[in-house]
């Protein structure tokens, strides 16, 4: 095919997702709506009011018509394709960079010991308790701007906190320089406090209910093309691991929980499977399908 098809050009690039569902997403966002309720309504008519909307722009700004492709790119294909990904996409969850990079801190590391001070004022400030976490050198910085109003006020605390970072930042900027260059190494004493520091920072996020507490992962959706067709099994015999690799970005592999034969066919579970079968039923209805795995019909039957 050449540029000069663009018909068959995008007829052949939308193939690749031919194995997917393709659901209206009016009727995807209101499968758990009742048939005919006012709220079921009212949503469907605001969806198709958006997909018109994004058609139109759509066809202006890409010149659809001029280029023959407006019977292709329609209102029908942008619904269909949002109802796709609303059925197919899958739940990305990352750890939080922040999280990764204490945890990959060398026990030895310099930087432990401030690290640890600073998670221990986030807490503080989590627990309306941040004046615990405000230096002497914040409060002068603030009462040497409220105190010094009036004639020359504006440039005397600015010499104030200039002098105060002289004293405090370069002095102990200048001895450290001189101890290193006494020292060919961290002395073992200090290399043992900053271990000690570690597994105090450790010990302070544990305490804390761990680290997705303090930092939170970063959640999202995916749409992964061999991933996204795996089928649902309240028994399943894969799960999804999500890594970030620095080269590629976020790798998604699949790690199997059990023996599984040549041949057969992987599958994942869409929610919580450690749920009654009642309330795994009712978590499914969203994706459109009544589970029937063995599990399933074996609790209708039994």
């Amino acid at each position: 095919m050449s540029e000069e098809n663009p018909v068959e050009l995008t007829k052949a690039a939308l193939s690749s997702y031919d194995s997917y569902v393709h659901n209206l997403w009016w009727d995807v966002a209101t499968l758990s709506m009742k048939k005919g309720s006012k709220q079921k309504v009212k949503l469907e008519k605001s969806l198709k009011g958006l997909v018109k909307e994004a058609a139109s722009l759509l066809r202006d700004t890409l010149k659809l018509k001029e280029r023959g492709l407006h019977h292709i790119l329609n209102e029908e294909l942008i619904s269909r394709t949002i109802g796709m990904f609303e059925q197919n996409n899958i739940g990305v969850r990352l750890t939080n960079p922040i999280t990764t990079f204490i945890s990959n801190l060398p026990e030895d590391d310099e930087r432990i010991p401030e690290l640890r001070e600073q998670v221990e004022c986030v807490y503080d400030m989590i627990d309306d308790e941040a004046d615990v976490c405000d230096s002497d050198e914040e409060y002068e910085d603030v009462e040497g701007e409220e105190g010094e109003e009036g004639e020359g006020g504006d440039e005397e605390p600015e010499s104030d906190a200039e002098s105060v970072e002289d004293d405090e930042g370069g002095d102990n900027s200048s001895k450290t320089e001189i101890e290193d260059d006494n020292q060919d190494s961290t002395s073992p004493e200090d290399s043992e406090e900053t271990k000690k520091s570690k597994k105090a920072l450790d010990q302070l996020i544990e305490d804390n209910g761990g680290a997705d507490t303090l930092f939170p992962p970063l959640d999202g959706t995916g749409f992964f093309m061999t991933t996204c067709k795996i089928n649902h099994s309240c028994d399943p015999n894969v799960f999804v691991q999500y890594n970030q690799d620095p080269y590629l970005g976020l790798v998604l592999e699949l790690v199997a929980l059990k023996d599984i034969e040549e041949g057969e066919e992987l599958v994942q579970s869409y929610i919580d499977q450690n749920l009654p079968t009642e309330k795994r039923q009712k978590a499914l209805r969203d994706y459109g399908f009544q589970c029937r795995c063995h599990r399933c019909i074996e609790s209708s039957t039994a």
